[in-house]
């Protein structure tokens, strides 16, 4: 292939990744609004927004997800953790 070919197909991919990045971004603001749900329920049942037994089914679910799809499994785990994380910020900070 000719560099003005090779450097259009990687225009190309480079599209593609934005649009991915974009959609794992409302995905997370997705999760993190059903989470806000969830901490509403959590409050009108006076249970705590933490809850670690649930959290380790969350970091063991996506471990097994990412062994199925051929990703780094501490490296998936490392951003659930992340996630859970930015996810019980919010409902603390929103206070349910």
């Amino acid at each position: 292939m000719n560099e003005p070919s090779l450097r259009a197909d990687l225009d190309r991919i480079r599209k593609e990744l934005d649009l991915i990045d974009e959609k794992l971004i409302q995905l997370l603001a997705r999760r993190l609004d059903v989470g806000l749900e969830a901490a509403a329920i959590k409050n009108a049942l006076h249970m705590p927004i933490h809850d670690p037994e649930r959290e380790a089914k969350a970091l063991s679910q996506a471990k097994k997800w990412a062994r199925d799809a051929r990703l780094p499994e501490s490296e998936v785990e490392e951003l659930m953790r992340r996630v859970i994380s930015l996810s019980r910020n919010a409902q603390i900070e929103r206070g349910e």
